[in-house]
C-alpha cells in the first residue's frame, strides 16, 4: 500500500474568457506527481490516467481510453482540442458550422450536432473535473495542459448525464509552489472559475470538493446563403451560466479502490435568433425564435473495484440522476427584415407561431459492471456492461403551428453498451497495444429535423426509435528509445437505424424512415499514424521531427443522405519540427498542417429553393497552414 501523509490541499483555477487580449501567466507543478507520467511516456512507456476519478495505469483501466499528453499535442502544432479527431479512433471533434468557438462531438456514432440553447451534448466535456454544459466557447486552446483523456462509450456512472457517447477530459498542469510563466495573448468568449479542495483524511481515504461557476455570451450572424444580401441570414445571440458542486470520497486499500460522491448543477441557457428571408415579396419576412431553459440536476454515484485475486478484479458502479428542466419557447412572424430584438423595435408580429412555458423531470439510474483478468502482469483482458442517458427537454425552435406536440417536449435517450478488450505491454514495455470491440443498443434517439414550410424554416425534435452500433478500435504505441516513437490507431463503426419514426412533410403523417436514414458524422473507418524522431546536439539542444497521416472514410453530415453535401473519404498529412534548448527554457517550432491542401466538409446547411437563395452551403476544415511558434519559460 502507498504510504501518504495527511494533508490539506487547495487548488484554484480561473479561466477569464473575455472580449479583449491580455497576457497570461501560469504556475507549473514543481514536484513529481503521478499525473505527470503521461508527459514522460516517451521515456518510461507508463501512462497514468484518471478516467475512473482515481489515478491508475492506463493498462489497468477496463474501458477504452485514449490519453494524449500536452507535450505530444504541442509537438504536432495542435492549436485546440479539435486536433484530437486526427489522433483518436472513432471520434468526430469539430468546430460547429458557421462558428469558430462552438464544439461538435461524436464518439462511436453518438453525439449532438445542434448547439442551440436547450439541446444537450451527447459527449461530455470536462475541464479539471468540471463539467462544461454548453458547447459554446468549448473549442479549448491547447495551453499549459498535462493531458487530454478521451473515454469511449457511456460514462454515466462517474460522469453523469449527457455522457451517453463518452467523455473528453481536459487536464491542466497541476499548480505547484514555484513560479513559472509564458506570456501570450488569448481572445475568448467564456468566463469561469473553479476551486478544488483535497483533504487526505488517512492513508486510505481522501475527501475532495470541486466547485465551479461558468458563464458565456455569443453574438453572431450566420449567413446561410453565402451572398451579400439578406437572402437567408440568421442574426443571433446565446448566453448561459452554470454553477456546479461535487463532493467525493476516494477510498484506496490493498484490495479495494473506489469513489463515492454527490453532484449538483444549476444552470440556465437562453438565446434568440431571427430567420431573415429577404426574397419574400415585397419587403421580406422574419421569424423570431427566442427562449430559455433552466436546469437543476442532482446525482449520487459510487464506483468500486475489488481485487478478488492477484489476477482477477471486479468493478461495479451506479449513478442516480434527477433532472428538472423548465423551457420557454416563443416564435413569431414579422413582415420586413429583423424583429424587435435585432434592430427593429417598432416591429409588430402578424402571427404567433409558438408561445409556451413547460417543465419536465427525468430520473434515471445508470449502472456499470466490468471484469478484468491479468494472465500476466502487463496484459489486461476486460469486459464491461454499462448504461447511459441524455436528458429530455424542449425544442428551442419548436413550431407549434406545424407540430403542436412540441409543447410537450421530448424524452431522454438511452444506450446500453457492451465492450470487451485487451490492453498490454510487450517487448520489455517498448510496445503498447490496446484493442476493444463494442456493441450498443440505442433507444429513443433524439433527432432534429429542419425544413422549409411555406416561407419559414420549422424544426422538429423526435425520439425516432432505436438503432444498433457495433465496431472495434486498436491503438498502438512503440517507444524503443527516446529518439524514436511510433503511434497509430484504427477504428471501425457500423451504425444502423432499426426504427426511425418521424413526420413525413409530404403527407403530414408519421412513418418509419429507417431504411432511408443514416448516422451523421460517423465514418466507418478512421485511422492515423505518426512518428517522432529526435536527436540531441551537444550543448545546442534537442530537435524532434514528427510527420503524421490521418484518414477518415466517407460520412454524411445529416441523417438524410445528400450527395451534394456529404463528404467523401480523405487523408491529411502534417509535419512538425521542434527545437528545445538543453535547459528546456527556450523552444522554437515550425508546423505544417494539411500539407496537400485537401478540401473537406465539416458542416453544412440544406435549404434549397428560390425563397432561400438555394442555400446549400458547406463549411470546410482548415486549408494548408504553416505556423512558427517560440516559447520562453521563466
Amino acid at each position: 500500500m502507498i504510504q501518504r501523509t495527511r494533508t490539506l490541499r487547495l487548488l484554484a483555477a480561473a479561466t477569464a474568457l473575455t472580449s479583449f487580449a491580455l497576457p497570461q501567466a501560469g504556475f507549473a507543478q514543481a514536484t513529481d506527481t503521478p499525473a505527470a507520467a503521461v508527459a514522460d511516456a516517451a521515456d518510461t512507456g507508463e501512462i497514468v490516467v484518471t478516467a475512473r476519478r482515481r489515478e491508475e495505469s492506463l493498462i489497468d483501466v477496463p474501458i477504452s481510453v485514449s490519453a494524449i499528453s500536452g507535450d505530444a499535442l504541442n509537438r504536432t502544432g495542435a492549436v485546440d482540442i479539435t486536433a484530437l479527431q486526427d489522433k483518436t479512433p472513432n471520434m468526430t471533434l469539430q468546430v460547429a458550422r458557421g462558428s469558430n468557438s462552438t464544439l461538435i462531438a461524436f464518439i462511436r456514432g453518438i453525439g449532438q450536432q445542434d448547439p442551440v440553447w436547450g439541446f444537450e451534448p451527447g459527449v461530455g466535456l470536462y475541464v479539471d473535473d468540471v463539467y462544461v454544459a454548453r458547447p459554446q466557447g468549448a473549442v479549448l486552446d491547447i495551453f499549459d495542459i498535462d493531458r487530454v483523456e478521451v473515454l469511449r462509450g457511456p460514462q454515466g456512472t462517474l460522469y453523469g448525464r449527457n455522457t451517453i457517447g463518452g467523455a473528453i477530459k481536459y487536464v491542466t498542469r497541476r499548480l505547484g509552489n514555484e513560479f513559472t510563466g509564458l506570456v501570450g495573448g488569448n481572445k475568448v468568449v467564456t468566463k469561469g472559475i473553479s476551486g478544488t479542495i483535497e483533504y487526505e483524511a488517512s492513508d486510505i481515504l481522501t475527501l475532495k470538493s470541486i466547485t465551479a461557476y461558468r458563464k458565456g455570451y455569443t453574438d453572431t450572424v450566420i449567413d446561410f446563403d453565402g451572398t451579400p444580401g439578406p437572402v437567408l441570414d440568421i442574426p443571433s445571440f446565446y448566453k448561459d451560466h452554470q454553477f456546479t458542486q461535487e463532493v467525493q470520497a476516494l477510498l484506496q486499500t490493498d484490495r479495494v479502490q473506489g469513489v463515492f460522491g454527490l453532484y449538483y448543477l444549476n444552470g440556465s441557457a437562453s438565446g434568440a435568433f431571427d430567420t431573415v428571408i429577404g426574397n419574400v415579396a415585397p419587403i421580406g419576412l422574419t421569424t423570431l425564435t427566442s427562449g430559455d431553459v433552466d436546469t437543476k440536476s442532482y446525482a449520487a454515484f459510487a464506483d468500486a473495484s475489488v481485487q478478488v485475486t492477484d489476477q482477477l478484479s471486479v468493478s461495479v458502479g451506479g449513478r442516480y440522476t434527477s433532472d428538472k428542466r423548465e423551457g420557454t419557447v416563443f416564435r413569431a412572424d414579422y413582415l420586413g427584415l429583423r424583429s424587435p430584438l435585432f434592430g427593429r423595435p417598432t416591429a409588430v408580429p402578424f402571427r404567433i407561431r409558438t408561445d409556451y412555458t413547460n417543465s419536465r423531470t427525468d430520473k434515471k439510474f445508470t449502472p456499470r459492471l466490468s471484469v478484468s483478468y491479468k494472465p500476466v502482469e502487463d496484459i489486461n483482458l476486460y469486459a464491461s456492461w454499462s448504461r447511459g442517458f441524455k436528458s429530455g427537454g424542449f425544442d428551442p425552435r419548436g413550431d407549434a403551428i406545424f407540430t403542436p406536440g412540441t409543447v410537450n417536449g421530448y424524452k431522454p435517450e438511452t444506450v446500453t453498451a457492451y465492450e470487451a478488450g485487451l490492453k498490454g505491454a510487450f517487448l520489455d514495455r517498448t510496445l503498447f497495444v490496446n484493442v476493444a470491440g463494442f456493441y450498443s443498443d440505442y433507444k429513443d434517439q433524439q433527432v432534429t429535423t429542419q425544413f422549409l414550410s411555406g416561407a419559414t424554416v420549422v424544426s422538429s425534435v423526435d425520439n425516432v426509435g432505436k438503432s444498433r452500433i457495433y465496431g472495434w478500435e486498436m491503438e498502438m504505441r512503440a517507444v524503443p528509445d527516446r529518439n524514436f516513437q511510433v503511434q497509430a490507431s484504427v477504428g471501425y463503426t457500423n451504425a444502423k437505424f432499426k426504427e426511425f419514426l418521424t413526420l413525413d412533410p409530404a403527407t403530414l403523417t408519421i412513418r418509419d424512415f429507417a431504411d432511408e436514414r443514416v448516422f451523421q458524422n460517423t465514418p466507418k473507418y478512421t485511422a492515423n499514424v505518426s512518428a517522432t524522431l529526435g536527436h540531441d546536439f551537444d550543448g545546442l539542444g534537442r530537435v524532434t521531427v514528427t510527420p503524421a497521416l490521418s484518414y477518415r472514410s466517407a460520412y454524411s453530415l445529416f441523417e438524410v443522405p445528400n450527395p451534394v453535401l456529404d463528404q467523401k473519404s480523405y487523408q491529411l498529412v502534417d509535419l512538425s519540427i521542434v527545437w528545445t534548448s538543453d535547459d528546456k527554457r527556450f523552444s522554437l517550432a515550425g508546423h505544417g498542417r494539411n500539407l496537400f491542401d485537401r478540401k473537406y466538409r465539416v458542416g453544412g446547411y440544406n435549404f434549397p429553393g428560390p425563397l432561400t437563395g438555394n442555400s446549400i452551403i458547406g463549411f470546410y476544415g482548415p486549408p494548408r497552414t504553416f505556423t512558427v511558434t517560440g516559447e520562453v519559460r521563466f
